[in-house]
């Protein structure tokens, strides 16, 4: 099964990336295809700028799950609304636009949408 995932909310404010993680994570354990795609906050957590601190590591999480073929795509206008270029862009993430979604939503035999 194709499962999309598209995370509205900030990394570390709520838990919304958080539970998106987890569930790729038990998701890709049992055999399946996932990918996430990061829309208006959500795509704070495709910055390379974030420092986290002890308590969860967001970036490492989402890096560990780019190796396990997952691709995490943020919207790149909404990455210009919150100054997030191209350069500050977490490694092996790629800005795209709706049509990424649009694709993921006509494609993938389940959406998740995770925001407020």
């Amino acid at each position: 099964m194709k499962l999309g995932f598209l995370v509205l909310m900030t990394p570390y404010t709520y838990q919304n990336m958080d539970t998106a993680l987890s569930l790729v994570e038990s998701a890709l354990d049992k055999g399946h295809q996932c990918q996430v795609y990061l829309y208006m906050d959500g795509v704070i957590s495709a910055s390379g700028l974030i420092k986290p601190g002890n308590d969860r590591s967001i970036p490492e999480r989402i890096q560990g799950l780019i190796e396990r073929d997952v691709k995490f795509i943020p919207c790149g206008v909404c990455c210009n609304y919150r100054g997030l270029s191209k350069q500050n862009t977490a490694e092996n993430i790629k800005q795209s636009g709706l049509a990424a979604l649009g694709r993921m939503v006509s494609e993938y035999d389940r959406v998740i949408t995770l925001g407020a």
